[in-house]
């Protein structure tokens, strides 16, 4: 019994002996935290340690692939989400930075909240196109650096994928709008460069060409939009926009149908088509085009009102009102609507009932000439002299060159600066 109590103590003299000795291959790098002092790092070879008074966590040195998705903000103040994957090794010389970061949880998801850190801190350093414009991975490497090795990382390589497309088109126009026309081009043609069947790029160049006066070449990038999705929205607002402007009725009329052939629920495509067909003076086909934006799209304002606007054209005021007071139940202050509701009271021969709803419309703004003349019209039936005067004034401010609208305010301010007759006793 002795001999054997002997051996179990000999056996574990030599096992606490042999536990104080670590040893650390060529693959790995450790770090041993004492109970007493500060932790320290161990590269290859053996290493001693007090057994059962100190702890030994060991770190591969094999690179790490890491893919994340982050927000960053970019030195010119440029904010989106970028996909990113990164290659790396952690840093012998500055692993205690990860090593206290991570307090004991699971590598990876420190890894990635690491270089999710290290990524965001580069693009702060970085404009919006070197960071989304074909990406220079030498370049974005540069910028990596001292984050990285901040947090004990030594990045090798990165990828930055592309970002979406509206990422792209929201930046160009920020660019542009900053008066940095070079930039926004520059931006939005690498991009459609990179992805030359993606519609929305081609808007979106489109839309910086037309801010820049080319708009030949922009409606050239909108039918290019067109061409690879017919049903493609903004590209057909701008486009169509255009064509009614010009007149172009029967052009606009052909790429609407077509394109609503692609989009049969699209509520803004049956729109536009009922523009076009009021303006052909086609009103029964505007009315059926009108009516189906209404029904795929009910909590539209725009839709209830362009269909009032209609009825209003055609002499039926009391549908009219209908739908204006349908579109201001969903938006009381919406602007048009409150005009034209104005407008076909007025022409219903109830001016009183006018001018609240077209006071309202001027105080939603913007107050048109259109709309201050009519409210002032609406005053002088009223007997409301001084109020159609200041009215009138407001509507010259706006547009001075209204000859008939001049005419009328010197005959209102003559008539108010007249004397009263008095009969004599």
């Amino acid at each position: 019994m002795k001999r054997f109590v002997l051996v179990a103590a000999v056996a574990s003299v030599l096992l606490l002996a042999l536990s104080g000795i670590g040893y650390v291959g060529g693959g790995e790098i450790a770090v041993l935290d004492p109970r007493f002092g500060g932790p320290e790092v161990w590269t290859r070879g053996l290493h001693f340690r007090a057994p059962l008074l100190s702890r030994v966590t060991r770190y591969p040195l094999a690179p790490q692939q890491v893919q994340s998705r982050v927000l960053v903000e970019t030195r010119d103040n440029l904010n989106f989400h970028l996909r990113y994957t990164l290659r790396e090794t952690l840093d012998p010389e500055t692993l205690l930075a990860l090593h206290a970061r991570r307090a004991g949880r699971p590598l990876g998801p420190v890894l990635r909240q690491l270089s999710d850190e290290a990524v965001v801190k580069a693009a702060a350093l970085l404009r919006a196109d070197e960071a989304m414009e074909a990406p220079d991975p030498q370049r974005w490497l540069g910028s990596l650096g001292p984050p990285a090795k901040e947090r004990g990382l030594r990045p090798l390589s990165i990828e930055i994928a592309p970002p979406d497309s509206k990422v792209l088109v929201n930046s160009a126009l920020l660019y542009q709008q900053r008066n940095l026309p070079a930039a926004a081009l520059q931006l939005i043609q690498s991009a459609v460069q990179r992805a030359p069947q993606d519609a929305s790029l081609h808007f979106g160049l489109g839309r910086i060409l037309e801010l820049q006066g080319h708009l030949k070449e922009a409606e050239d990038e909108y039918l290019q939009a067109l061409f690879l999705d017919p049903a493609h929205r903004a590209s057909m607002g701008r486009l169509v926009g255009s064509l009614l402007k010009r007149k172009e009725f029967e052009r606009a009329r052909r790429l609407l149908t077509a394109a609503i052939e692609r989009a049969r629920t699209s509520a803004p495509h049956y729109n536009w088509l009922g523009l076009t067909l009021q303006l052909e003076a086609r009103n029964d086909e505007a009315q059926r085009a009108f009516e189906k934006a209404v029904e795929l799209d009910p909590g539209s304002v725009e839709y209830r009102t362009n269909l009032g606007a209609l009825f209003l054209a055609r002499g039926d005021r009391t549908r009219a009102q209908e739908s204006f007071r349908e579109a201001l139940k969903l938006r009381p202050n919406y602007a048009l609507a409150l005009y034209d509701m104005g407008i076909a009271l007025a022409m219903d021969g109830k001016p009183s009932d006018a001018i609240p709803f077209l006071e309202r419309a001027e105080g939603s703004g913007p107050a048109t000439p259109g709309l201050l003349n009519a409210l002032a019209k609406a005053y002088q039936e009223t007997g409301q002299t001084a109020k159609a005067v200041a009215a009138l004034q407001r509507s010259l401010k706006v547009r001075p060159q209204q000859p008939e609208q001049e005419k009328t305010l010197r005959r209102l301010q003559g008539s108010s600066s007249r004397p009263s007759a008095h009969k004599s006793p």
